[in-house]
């Protein structure tokens, strides 16, 4: 299984700060909650492997100076070139631009799904977010969010620093 939707709900619950994303009971419940095979998480979270992964990505922050978040760095087959280091948030098409550069070929974009699959795809999401994707402005971003709050569909997650949008439980009778 794919491990996004578990690194969607860290930063959920890093970002809505519900319980300390440092805890190995919370990285635990929050595998169970997006239905990883447990058997495998346990064995790979305490892995001499993974453990080495992450020392070589320790390694590299340090030897291409990461410095800033986000930073994306972009290597291609032959290990003798250089790596490309972005550091910062651009535009997405930067991003793509550079992976066609690298790839030397031009990129065939996937069309933009639907608002609810989008809650299918992503636990949550933000306002911003929203408008990046579907390349509209923040305020008919939020008025598309609230129509589907108004609509059950979704509900809107607010703290003090940001408003997170995520899908409502579906429940059937």
């Amino acid at each position: 299984m794919c491990c996004v939707p578990y690194l969607n709900k860290v930063q959920e619950v890093a970002t809505l700060n519900t319980r300390n994303i440092n805890s190995h009971a919370t990285l635990i419940e929050i595998a169970q909650q997006v239905n990883l095979d447990m058997d495998e998480f346990v064995s790979d979270f305490g892995s001499k492997e993974a453990a080495r992964a992450f020392q070589c990505d320790l390694y590299l922050t340090r030897e291409m100076e990461v410095e800033e978040i986000p930073s994306i760095v972009f290597f291609n087959e032959c290990i003798e070139d250089e790596g490309l280091k972005v550091s910062g948030s651009y535009n997405y098409e930067v991003y793509e631009h550079i992976l066609a550069e690298l790839l030397g070929e031009e990129l065939i974009r996937q069309p933009v799904p639907a608002l609810d699959e989008l809650f299918d795809r992503f636990s949550t999401l933000t306002t911003a977010e929203v408008a990046e994707i579907y390349s509209i402005n923040e305020q008919l971003a939020e008025r598309e969010l609230k129509k589907r709050m108004l609509q059950q569909k979704v509900e809107r997650i607010m703290t003090d620093e940001i408003t997170l949008w995520r899908a409502k439980e579906r429940t059937t009778y």
